[in-house]
């Protein structure tokens, strides 16, 4: 009889996820309350969650995002808007993304993301499967390459820009979607602060 041990030192804890939320509205408005609950109820064990009153501290939101950033000491920090919200799993279906790639061929991925379930106003629901989520980063990345301090309007596309930027230095992609999961709710009404506009047909 012939024994093999393939046992190994495992580092069983997952990494550390910050979530980040700007807001202008005090805790108590309906959207926060929905919004803090959705992560309260992630599958993803090892989960912080920071919100930025923006009403008091009058920053733009790439400040604010920023702040945070150098407030956490989680390993992966994703972004969310107060408006908004996240289904149960997705904070774990981009760590499964991220963790995959990682220990696969794409070792220069900073960057990954989920596509977005727009929520209308009407509490109807539609997949938009050209929009992505702010997604989630490798906190290493956001403090040498940070959100640009003058945006409170689309900050996401400016920094989605930088990072196809990046990959054309690196040679390989750096940002990732997954192809299937619409995790993401984002409420469409017309008074977003981070200016993103919606049209569903």
């Amino acid at each position: 009889m012939i024994t093999h041990d393939f046992t190994h030192p495992v580092d069983t804890t997952p990494p550390k996820v910050c979530v980040v939320v700007v807001h202008h509205r005090p805790l108590d408005h309906p959207y926060m309350v929905d919004a803090i609950e959705s992560l309260t109820v992630q599958s993803y064990p090892n989960l912080e969650c920071i919100t930025v009153d923006n009403q008091a501290n009058k920053l733009t939101i790439g400040q604010a995002r920023n702040q945070a950033v150098q407030h956490t000491d989680a390993q992966l920090v994703a972004f969310m808007g107060e408006e908004d919200m996240m289904t149960l799993d997705t904070v774990q279906a981009m760590v499964d993304l991220y963790t995959h790639a990682r220990n696969s061929d794409l070792k220069a991925l900073v960057h990954v993301t989920t596509h977005v379930m727009a929520m209308l106003e009407s509490g109807q629901q539609a997949i938009m499967p050209n929009m992505q989520a702010p997604g989630m980063y490798e906190r290493a990345y956001l403090l040498t390459n940070p959100f640009d301090h003058a945006l409170d309007e689309r900050v996401d596309g400016a920094q989605l820009r930088c990072l196809h930027n990046l990959a054309q230095v690196k040679g390989q992609p750096v940002t990732f979607a997954t192809t299937h999961h619409y995790g993401y709710m984002l409420r469409v009404h017309p008074f977003r602060r981070d200016g993103i506009r919606v049209n569903v047909q």
